[in-house]
């Protein structure tokens, strides 16, 4: 049996809306919480970090990008500044205003701890295609 020891999961278009009521209620008496961004539009969209509250976790305003969303936590030996983006397909414009925010806010957390950038950034290697034959 492999043992994952998983202590945070980012989740990118939760399709969410009131997520912190309905993680809330999900999550009652357990050890995870709950720290999201609810969907704004009517398709996709959502953001959130499942996370141990033995880590302290802190949500991290420091962009008011709605596909950036930043999380501070503790393991107790360190603190890291985790960074949960989703980059929406055919949207160049936000997706500028994303990537822009997040080196923007990158930069605020460097030499303060532990960084790391997830999510979903729809990336494509060229013309190549994302499927197997």
């Amino acid at each position: 049996m492999v043992n994952l020891n998983l202590v945070l999961c980012g989740v990118v278009e939760s399709w969410l809306k009131n997520s912190k009521e309905l993680m809330d209620a999900e999550l009652l008496n357990t050890e995870w919480a709950w720290y999201g961004l609810d969907r704004k539009r009517r398709w996709g969209g959502g953001l959130g970090f499942l996370v141990k509250k033995s880590l302290k976790p802190r949500v991290r305003n420091v962009s008011k990008c709605n596909n950036l969303l930043w999380l501070e936590i503790n393991s107790g030996t360190s603190v890291w500044y985790v960074a949960l983006v989703y980059l929406i397909p055919k949207d160049r414009d936000t997706n500028e205003v994303t990537i822009s925010e997040l080196l923007r806010t990158l930069v605020d957390f460097d030499g303060k701890g532990k960084v790391v950038v997830m999510g979903d950034f729809n990336s494509r290697v060229g013309e190549l295609p994302n499927i197997l034959n």
